[in-house]
């Protein structure tokens, strides 16, 4: 049905886009997405995994190495990387560092994943002492951040603007983009669409 009424559909969008002056947003956002390489970077991956950084070094590395093989293997197998491993079980099994298979089975990974690719997964735990990772993830870790104040006022601002825009939050800017942005370094999202004009002034008055 969507594919059936997406001509149609596209037209009546249109007309709305037109009518608030917005067709040059969608325009920017297709040419950037177009832009854009497909593979997401791993460390840019881990960057974004919730919980990876209450984990200590030792087992951030090895969360690295496991976003690492479960990019590979998600590629290879042209699946979605969370159908192969969650985020929160690949964190577990980052805390837990089982060294067995059978260690592994109880860390609530799949059992056939346990059983299939249980040596993969060991084995890339034994990578992460030995290979870059380590400098890798004292390199996510030093990277400078914001004021969480000033985060949290831009967020709210942002989050306020987006409301009057009609759009959800998301849509006008992300965390990340609202960070760099405090950090001076507007993220390509950012800088090179209508999210310019629309953000830049939130950053004025924050403390």
């Amino acid at each position: 049905q969507d594919v059936r009424s997406l001509h149609a559909l596209w037209g009546v969008l249109a007309a709305k886009l037109d009518a608030l002056g917005r067709r040059a947003w969608l325009e920017q956002d297709c040419a950037l997405l177009l832009a854009q390489d497909p593979v997401t970077p791993v460390d840019q991956i881990f960057s974004r995994l919730k919980g990876a950084r209450s984990l200590d070094a030792s087992a951030q590395c090895e969360a690295l190495a496991l976003v690492e093989w479960r990019e590979e293997r998600a590629r290879r197998r042209d699946r979605p990387r969370r159908w192969i491993l969650s985020d929160e079980q690949l964190v577990g099994i980052a805390r837990a560092r089982p060294r067995s298979v059978a260690a592994l089975a109880a860390e609530d990974v799949p059992k056939k994943l346990a059983e299939h690719a249980g040596h993969d997964i060991l084995a890339a735990l034994e990578r992460s002492a030995t290979s870059d990772y380590p400098a890798r993830i004292a390199r996510l870790s030093d990277a400078e951040k914001p004021e969480k104040h000033q985060l949290r006022e831009l967020q709210a601002r942002a989050k306020a603007r987006a409301a009057e825009l009609n759009i959800y939050p998301e849509v006008l800017a992300t965390k990340q983009d609202l960070v760099a942005l405090l950090m001076g370094r507007e993220s390509v999202r950012v800088g090179e669409t209508w999210r310019a004009a629309e953000l830049r002034p939130l950053l004025e008055g924050l403390e």
